[in-house]
């Protein structure tokens, strides 16, 4: 049996351990086709795949629509208020 708390196992185990370790984390960072590392939020942003992504102008009654749905749909015992800050018109 080999105990995990002895001196020898730990020395003898670590640089497995590091390589282990050095290869989770190089095989978690995003990557383009061509091998070069990508943001993180790009590449969550590029998974959803969206063909286009506009702002809509908060002057538009669009905005005010979604204002309004935010300030209306929620029941009185929720305790909070949503307010919309900005938001984009996407297509797939």
């Amino acid at each position: 049996m080999v105990c995990i708390y002895s001196r020898t196992f730990w020395t003898k185990a670590e640089p497995n351990l590091q390589g282990i370790a050095s290869k989770l984390i190089a095989d978690s960072i995003p990557r383009d086709a061509d091998g070069n590392v990508i943001n993180p939020l790009d590449a969550q942003f590029r998974s959803l795949q969206l063909s286009s992504m506009v702002p809509i102008a908060k002057s538009s009654s669009e905005f005010a629509t979604l204002q309004a749905y935010a300030r209306d749909t929620h029941g009185a015992t929720h305790g909070f208020r949503a307010q919309i800050e900005c938001a984009f018109r996407v297509d797939r």
